[in-house]
């Protein structure tokens, strides 16, 4: 299957997204792991009858060489997009993230990974200091348990919001069933990568404020998502991701 340049949506790294009519393709490269790709799928059909909105899963298959995911094309313009346009709006715009993940962690998706075991493997496949995995994991498995659905990178990326005002949430590769602090530390530190360090600032802010929690509630979940990812970041990414740990 060939991807008309004119039809890409994203490129990240070992993905391409692109529209294929009312669907959207997100393509896999070698050597991406089929287990992975078959997991996000999962994760997003899991979410599919719960009170967030969330385009469908179609189908995995085969594109030539590659394993993709198809999903049902929703129309939209991203809160990133929306915020670029209208930076006068910045707050209620952030207000629009939180309020989506306060529905998200009202979810329950007893389906999805358990968070403590997959930020367990992945902090021990970015990090060769063994007692620094030592120290994070004993952090990681003193944190309380929860049973909340967690998208585990919702930014401004993730989230977006129809003509009819209404907001749809994708990219759940990250999701797991966890504490739902945890997304909160997840969405701070997405926001960082997506080169948003003011607006995640504000976000914290206004996240600690409307849900009567504490900064220091979230920031061993910040240290503990900022390890999680090393294993996948690029070398500006880490860099910056080691500054929380």
């Amino acid at each position: 299957m060939s991807i008309a340049a004119d039809r890409i949506i994203a490129i990240s790294t070992g993905k391409t997204v692109y529209r294929d009519g009312e669907s959207v393709i997100k393509v896999f490269s070698q050597p991406y792991p089929k287990a992975l790709v078959f997991r996000e799928a999962l994760n997003q059909a899991c979410m599919e009858d719960s009170p967030v909105r969330v385009p469908h899963v179609q189908r995995v298959f085969y594109a030539e060489q590659n394993l993709a995911i198809s999903y049902e094309y929703m129309r939209g313009k991203t809160l990133k997009r929306l915020i670029a346009e209208q930076p006068q709006k910045s707050e209620e715009l952030l207000k629009v993230l939180i309020d989506t993940q306060r529905l998200i962690s009202f979810s329950r998706a007893d389906m999805l990974f358990p968070l403590k075991d997959r930020l367990a493997s992945s902090i021990s496949a970015g990090i060769n200091d063994a007692m620094l995995i030592y120290e994070l994991t004993k952090l990681l498995y003193s944190m309380p348990e929860g049973a909340s659905a967690c998208h585990g990178s919702l930014g401004l990326s993730s989230i977006l919001i129809g003509e009819d005002g209404a907001a749809c949430v994708i990219n759940w590769s990250r999701a797991a069933r966890g504490y739902y602090l945890y997304d909160a530390a997840a969405s701070y530190i997405q926001l960082y990568i997506e080169g948003e360090q003011a607006l995640a600032e504000a976000y914290i802010s206004m996240y600690c404020s409307s849900n009567d929690v504490s900064r220091q509630a979230i920031s061993p979940w910040i240290t503990l998502c900022a390890a999680s990812r090393l294993s996948e970041g690029n070398a500006r990414e880490r860099e910056l991701l080691c500054a929380f740990i």
